[in-house]
């Protein structure tokens, strides 16, 4: 039997697309990470992703979906946008390094995309080189694609037990990391890939929690238009430097995992407001893979007019990201996604039905 779709869950992809949009504004230099904590928002992806794919692939799994297919669905909905983003980084950097403002090598810039293109960290030996160099928020989508994969290996043996000790223990490096450093700002690095291991352990499997448990717990229900504005709030807010490491453990241990089980249960009445949340949700996955790339040539820009304001010169460019992720997401990704899904379904088709009409034999 296969499973049925899992029902859409609209709040949850304006919550996202809200994350998202204060990624793009923090990276455009709109925000400052001190003292608001915009880049917690990769916390809050962390744990609705947890949510979001135990809640679609808890059931197939139990009910015997192979691996392959689960990581194969998960490429089928990464990769494009992936690709694209790490293609637009790459085209940045060699503009650069063709105009003399780059440091890397066509060959080095070469090896960065490749290496990146499976997934891998590019193994560079500077403690302060990123993770992935082309695009630098591409550290977390490497964790993310990295979990899921564990995920599907481990799940029978993923009980509510297992995956509480994983979410405790990771619950305790984020306090001791967020204390010591002051801050949760970290993962994107090579020297600091632990840490960002400790963020997605601890998120995501959070939101598996939520995901299998939400219907014991019980909470107050909250107006969705509220919870969009707590989301946006937790992530600018500022605060003193010296509670900064509380705020940001207390807000991925605890508020944003609350924040995420309200979302699943608040939802707008509107046709039009639940299509404008959808199209949100696509928006948030887009602007994050290609906007750091969009904005690098304002970040140039910007450095070459020193006189000029940064943030008055970056508008623009964070306007173009935001079309541009608009067009990415409704011109490229939805069709790409779809031609491929229709090819690979027409694909098993013929191996499960000869030319004939009779049934393969079975392997």
């Amino acid at each position: 039997m296969i499973a049925s779709p899992a029902p859409k869950m609209h709040t949850l992809d304006a919550m996202r697309g809200i994350a998202a949009f204060v990624v793009a504004a923090f990276h455009a230099g709109l925000l400052n990470n001190n003292p608001q904590s915009p880049y917690l928002a990769v916390d809050f992806f962390f744990v609705l992703s947890g949510f979001v794919i135990a809640h679609a692939y808890d059931a197939r799994l139990a009910g015997g979906m192979k691996m392959k297919e689960f990581i194969g669905r998960r490429l089928l909905r990464l990769y494009p946008l992936f690709a694209l983003g790490l293609a637009l980084g790459l085209v940045a950097a060699l503009i650069d390094t063709a105009f003399g403002l780059g440091r890397e090598s066509v060959g080095v810039l070469m090896l960065q995309f490749i290496s990146a293109l499976f997934f891998l960290p590019y193994p560079a030996m500077e403690p302060e080189a990123l993770i992935v160099p082309l695009n630098g928020p591409y550290w977390s989508l490497i964790l993310e694609v990295q979990i899921n994969v564990i995920f599907a290996i481990a799940f029978a043996w993923l009980s509510l037990r297992v995956v509480g000790a994983v979410a405790a223990a990771c619950a305790l490096a984020i306090v001791g990391i967020s204390y010591v450093l002051g801050t949760l700002e970290t993962g994107f690095l090579m020297s600091d890939y632990l840490g960002g291991v400790a963020r997605v352990g601890f998120s995501f499997s959070a939101g598996v929690l939520l995901s299998r448990l939400r219907h014991r717990i019980s909470l107050p229900r909250i107006h969705w238009s509220i919870l969009l504005a707590i989301t946006a709030a937790l992530l600018v807010i500022p605060k003193p430097a010296e509670v900064r490491w509380l705020y940001d453990a207390v807000c991925v241990i605890i508020l944003f995992p609350v924040l995420i089980l309200a979302g699943t249960q608040s939802e707008p009445s509107s046709p039009k407001l639940l299509r404008l949340f959808l199209l949100a949700g696509g928006f948030s996955y887009a602007l994050y893979a290609i906007h750091t790339p969009v904005l690098h040539f304002g970040h140039v820009l910007a450095e070459m007019n020193p006189e000029q304001s940064y943030k008055l010169l970056m508008l623009p460019f964070f306007a173009l990201a935001c079309g541009a992720a608009v067009a990415a997401d409704l011109l490229y990704d939805r069709p790409v996604r779809r031609i491929i899904a229709e090819r690979l379904s027409e694909r098993r088709r013929r191996r499960i039905v000869s030319p004939q009409g009779d049934a393969l034999p079975k392997e």
